[in-house]
């Protein structure tokens, strides 16, 4: 759609949107269970067709963990929840 601007075209700065994929779990998931997912994706992470596939989309894959994956959503929450205040959309 060539007709519509980009976010920072129409002057929103501050509205740079990375993508990003994650695996969630429910919340009362076990720690040991979460651990174990978390390992299994740090694996598979590290594999050459992973990497070529998520490099074909402009991406890197990693593996962080669960730690410092809810700080990430968190704060990609407090990001986007301040746009939208900034930037109300009607």
């Amino acid at each position: 759609m060539p007709e519509v601007p980009s976010a920072l075209e129409a002057a929103m700065p501050g509205m740079d949107e990375p993508i990003w994929y994650g695996v969630f779990a429910p919340k009362d998931t076990p720690a040991n269970i979460v651990q174990g997912i978390a390992a299994a994706v740090r694996e598979a992470v590290k594999g050459d067709e992973v990497k070529k596939t998520f490099s074909t989309l402009g991406s890197d894959a990693i593996g962080n963990s669960p730690a410092e994956f809810a700080t990430m959503v968190k704060d990609e929450g407090d990001r986007m929840g301040a746009l939208v205040k900034r930037f109300p959309i009607e």
